[in-house]
């Protein structure tokens, strides 16, 4: 629950804060897959979470330093 003190911001604003942070949340759980396929040695399914990761957010620093996928 995000929380905001009345009039100080619009609806609008709240919306696009609480999607931001939808989409940073859904980003972070594409990574963390990713890392789980790749220790469980499925470096296919790691490479398609870190791939689309960078489809969702191409400026995702985490997901550009990892050595062992194509870009």
């Amino acid at each position: 629950v995000i929380v905001t003190p009345l009039g100080e911001k619009t609806l609008e604003d709240r919306l696009r804060k609480r999607i931001a942070f939808e989409s940073a949340m859904d980003l972070i759980g594409q990574l963390l897959r990713a890392v789980a396929h790749e220790m469980r040695g499925d470096a296919e399914a790691a490479a398609a979470d870190w791939r689309a990761a960078l489809r969702a957010n191409p400026e995702c620093r985490p997901a550009r330093r990892m050595p062992w996928i194509s870009c």
